[in-house]
């Protein structure tokens, strides 16, 4: 029988065990559940139908896969935050807004000239959106869409339509540019990060249906080759930065594809699309938006699921970083987020007036800010 000075000391030994767990509970950090949970009463006010809850997910369970939503860019996480800021330019509707690579104080802008015919093709800006210079040397046509290159970030490219040659080319970042003897209505081009002097382009002549073509130059624009014909425009292009043969492209037949850099092309699951997300750290993973709704294979085009319907026709898709989970989408007035690869979506609320703006390109760069083109010029929202 144990004596009751033994019992004494279990019973005093059991009390300090449980005050000391008392105090460990209450000192130490909150579990990755708790945190969880105070997240998930932070957007449950934005939380809307169909997989737009991104915490919906996070349990200690699934921390190892999901708690990074929890790291997931600040600005997220804090609705005090989401304060959006005018950069400009100013009296300019922007169709597209691309910032510069390597470099997290410039932006180009693609002015919207159907309804603002008096302004220039480009703009830029060095200092984050202070100040914005038009940029008029060399440039003729209707810029449609630039791109940058992402090892040279020197090198920018401008699909021109109304032009007698179609792809204008920069090798000082915009400062001055170049025609080169490409053909004639070019909506979309794109250069290899790899492969130098390779670079695709999608044409289309607006007045005939079905007259769409893709373009391909081994020479940074000497001389072009037609490589297919398409029906209608190609809006997405899209090189492999671990491949230097496979491309993809979008066009409203489905997913193109290439694995000899761009010669031949045939078509990759889905019958539309409209624009085209490669994640860059796993190419058999793309997204597709077709309409208001954004599709998602994982294994290069053999099934698709779909991952978020929006009210509205999306008009752009972003991974950032590259080859992340975290994923940016929006139509005409809602942006939205994914923190796990597009199983779960939050809605990024607009203010200060960007919520009356029509957003028509969306772009996020390496600082983690997001950038909205809309009717009015630029909006930003910064960390």
């Amino acid at each position: 029988m144990i004596s009751a000075r033994i019992r004494k000391a279990i019973q005093e030994a059991m009390m300090v065990s449980f005050v000391g767990l008392a105090l460990f509970l209450f000192l130490v950090p909150k579990s990755h559940s708790a945190l969880a949970t105070d997240s998930r009463r932070q957007v449950d006010a934005v939380c809307v139908t169909r997989n737009r809850c991104y915490l919906a997910a996070a349990t200690d369970s699934q921390a190892p896969g999901s708690i990074h939503t929890l790291h997931f860019p600040q600005i997220l996480r804090n609705q005090s935050s989401f304060t959006w800021q005018f950069i400009g330019p100013s009296g300019i509707g922007v169709k597209q807004v691309v910032p510069a690579e390597g470099d997290s104080h410039a932006i180009f802008a693609v002015a919207d000239r159907s309804q603002y015919p008096g302004s220039a093709w480009i703009y830029k800006s060095s200092d984050g959106g202070v100040t914005w210079n038009p940029l008029t040397n060399g440039l003729t046509g209707h810029v449609e869409r630039i791109s940058i290159n992402a090892n040279e970030p020197q090198l920018v490219l401008a699909g021109t339509v109304a032009t007698t040659h179609g792809v204008s080319v920069s090798y000082n970042a915009g400062v001055t540019w170049l025609q080169t003897n490409s053909p004639a209505n070019v909506r979309i081009v794109a250069s290899s990060p790899i492969s130098s002097g390779l670079w695709i382009a999608g044409s289309y002549n607006p007045l005939i249906f079905g007259s769409a073509f893709m373009y391909r130059t081994l020479d940074s624009g000497t001389t072009w080759n037609r490589v297919t014909l398409t029906t209608t425009v190609v809006s997405d292009i899209i090189f492999d930065p671990n491949d230097s043969q496979h491309a993809l492209a979008c066009d409203a037949c489905g997913v193109l594809q290439s694995w000899d850099a761009g010669q031949t092309w045939l078509h990759s699951g889905l019958n539309r699309c409209d624009h085209l997300l490669v994640d860059l750290d796993d190419p058999a993973i793309l997204f597709v938006a077709i309409a208001n709704e954004i599709f998602r294979t994982a294994d290069n085009g053999l099934n698709w699921s779909p991952v978020l319907e929006l009210s509205g026709p999306i008009v752009s898709m972003v991974q950032q970083p590259p080859g992340s989970s975290h994923l940016y989408t929006a139509d005409a007035t809602t942006v939205m987020a994914s923190a796990d690869g597009g199983d779960h979506w939050f809605e990024i609320p607009k203010s200060n007036g960007a919520e009356l703006a029509i957003i028509q390109d969306l772009a996020v760069d390496s600082m983690n800010t997001i950038y909205l083109a809309t009717n009015t010029g630029i909006w930003a929202l910064r960390q």
